[in-house]
């Protein structure tokens, strides 16, 4: 009986810290989200994009669009009219980067005179739990 206590109070104890993040997660998102906006002229064509990215040393992936129609990767929503940069944005936050996601993804797409036309930026989504009758809402890696 001691054991299943132990393993059940173990499992509470790895299944907490998303709990206590206090928007740590969705925090880092929005910076990110917020750095990118300000930064427009540094990512307003994909070399520029990729100069930035190589400056704030976060490798990124240049897809022209030729090859995109051809092999679309698994990771690109969708192809544009031109290039698209991809790039891993890596989570500082140890709890977000285990319970939540370990990267906030960006794609970069670009039309066919490489001017950049939109932002898609993507972390795995928060999950919430609302408790009945109490009025309080667990969050679960916010």
């Amino acid at each position: 009986m001691l054991r299943i206590l132990a393993a059940v109070a173990l499992v509470w104890l790895a299944l907490l810290p998303p709990l206590f993040t206090g928007g740590a997660c969705t925090a880092e998102f929005d910076r990110e989200s917020a750095r990118l906006s300000a930064d427009q002229s540094s990512i307003s064509s994909p070399a520029h994009a990729q100069a930035y990215w190589s400056a704030r040393q976060i490798s990124s992936s240049l897809i022209p669009a030729d090859q995109c129609r051809r092999f679309k990767p698994s990771y690109i929503d969708a192809c544009a009219r031109g290039s698209i940069v991809y790039s891993v944005v890596p989570v500082h936050n140890l709890v977000c980067r285990v319970y939540r996601d370990s990267g906030v993804k960006v794609q970069l797409l670009y039309d066919d005179h490489e001017r950049l036309t939109r932002m898609l930026i993507d972390m795995n989504s928060f999950k919430s739990l609302p408790i009945p009758w109490t009025g309080v809402t667990l969050h679960w890696g916010r």
